[in-house]
């Protein structure tokens, strides 16, 4: 993500607080895979209903 100023913001993991590696979606130290919030792009574990960082109702897209 991109801020206005040009600098770059880091994904934290919200279950642990440590950084991801290069932006990725994954924490290595949880092991969690995380999606985008459609509402606030919080980082967002794949296996949540409610996102916590706004409380929008989080809808997983299927992999086929």
């Amino acid at each position: 993500m991109t801020l206005s100023n040009g600098e770059e913001t880091k994904r934290v993991c919200p279950y642990c607080d440590e950084e991801t590696e290069g932006g990725s979606q994954f924490c290595k130290p949880c092991e969690v895979t995380f999606i985008k919030c459609t509402s606030c792009e919080g980082l967002v574990a794949t296996d949540v209903k409610v996102c916590p960082h706004c409380g929008t109702a989080v809808c997983i897209p299927d992999g086929d």
